[in-house]
């Protein structure tokens, strides 16, 4: 193998199987962001949204039309945020894994350098 100062063969591989590691935390956080979604098994952070929105403990004389109304806009508004939640970390993921499979720098001086194997 040709010496090159600038390249070490070692560090090289090293930088590639981090990058590879990293790359696979976040495939394997996504996936299983996705199937909780799929599964109607959302991670807990998503239940204190209902103790953050408070509860209607509003209820007029004769009037249950009205309250069942307030109720069911807290329902819509906790399921909104949830909605909200959820597209947020999707593409946080995602950004996460573009940034990993943009071209990194070892690569581009791995290009530009030809390695020979000896047989």
């Amino acid at each position: 193998m040709t010496s090159y100062p600038n390249l070490n063969p070692d560090q090289f591989i090293h930088q590639l199987v981090s990058i590879r590691q990293k790359q696979t935390q976040v495939l394997e956080e996504l996936l299983q962001l996705e199937m909780r979604i799929l599964y109607k098994f959302l991670p807990s952070e998503l239940d204190q949204l209902e103790k953050i929105v408070a509860p209607i403990t509003y209820i007029p004389l004769n009037n249950e039309h009205k309250t069942n109304e307030l109720n069911n806009k807290r329902y819509k508004m906790i399921q909104d945020a949830k909605r909200q939640w959820l597209h947020i970390s999707l593409s946080v993921y995602e950004t996460k894994l573009q940034q990993y499979n943009q071209r990194p720098a070892v690569l581009q001086k791995f290009d530009t350098v030809s390695y020979r194997v000896p047989l």
